[in-house]
């Protein structure tokens, strides 16, 4: 049975005996083999497109590593997924691969791997996801040039409430902005590239009359940023508010999507945003004989990746 592994891309040297190739001279009933075997091959070829054999014979060196008689770091790349031949057949993902010599050595995730190893196959459509909700390292896959990222900054902090004032009952505080957000932004990315990514804190949340803090901007790389969203602006002494970005005077609330946080009412604290939401957090209740409440904390952003 010939495979498009065992063909060569020198046209004059695909000349095994039929059914394998197309000798010179041969006869024409072998011509009539040898095609349909080409076309068995690329049927094979086509139902089973997200593997491909490189025609390799693997030898077992422990239980989790086997050496290729060449060199071909390139063809098996730390992060790719592999499926072998061995007296079942085993999946999981080449750890390293490193030149032994004129061999290469290749260090895999299983650890199961017997003396029956004979072949394998690589994928090449590798498609996946990693989420960060805090800081860390992507580690591009190989044969990735694109990845999609959705990410979004910290949510700012909701300001505190105002305090009594002469003859008037202190404003709710300000609900803090979420933070800018992408959805699905196509990056171009470099095989075997480490990345760095930086997820933005929330926002603080603004004691009695005080601002809330910004939310902290998220990043992948260089490639893609996020800003934080603004902190509630502060309420004034006397319950006169300023301007900020969310609303006052309504029960306080997180932020949600793209907008901030409700202002808190009489007698309540601002709520916290949920962490990794992005969202602003709420403002904090006026006074009504006192000091005003406490605004809520905003959420911290995320990362998703998905190539």
């Amino acid at each position: 049975m010939s495979n498009l592994s065992s063909w060569t891309t020198s046209a004059a040297s695909n000349n095994a005996a039929s059914p394998d190739g197309f000798p010179e001279g041969m006869a024409p009933s072998g011509v009539n083999d040898s095609a349909r075997e080409m076309m068995a091959a690329v049927r094979r070829w086509y139902i089973d497109a997200e593997w491909i054999n490189w025609g390799d014979t693997l030898v077992r060196q422990t239980n989790n590593s086997f050496l290729v008689s060449r060199t071909a770091t390139d063809f098996y790349a730390a992060g790719q997924r592999v499926r072998l031949n061995d007296a079942t057949t085993i999946y999981g993902k080449v750890i390293s691969s490193s030149p032994s010599g004129a061999n290469t050595l290749v260090t895999v995730s299983s650890s199961n791997l017997s003396s029956s190893l004979s072949s394998g196959s690589v994928n090449i459509i590798n498609r996946g996801v990693q989420v960060f909700n805090s800081d860390g390292t992507f580690t591009v896959p190989s044969n990735v040039r694109t990845v999609y990222i959705t990410q979004s900054g910290g949510g700012g902090g909701g300001s505190g409430g105002g305090n009594v004032g002469v003859n008037t009952i202190g404003w709710g505080g300000m609900g803090g902005a979420a933070g800018v957000r992408v959805d699905g932004q196509a990056v171009t990315v470099t095989p075997g590239a480490a990345i760095t990514v930086t997820i933005g804190a929330g926002g603080t949340a603004g004691v009695t009359g005080a601002v809330g803090g910004t939310g902290g901007t998220t990043t992948f790389g260089a490639l893609v940023s996020t800003a934080g969203g603004a902190g509630g602006k502060a309420v004034g002494a006397n319950g006169i508010a300023s301007a900020g970005a969310g609303s006052h005077g309504s029960p306080g609330s997180n932020g949600c999507g793209l907008a901030g946080g409700l202002g808190g009412g009489d007698g309540a604290a601002g709520t916290a945003a949920a962490a990794n939401s992005g969202s602003g957090g709420g403002g904090g209740a006026g006074g009504t004989s006192g000091a005003g409440s406490s605004g809520g904390a905003g959420g911290s952003g995320y990362c998703i990746v998905r190539w």
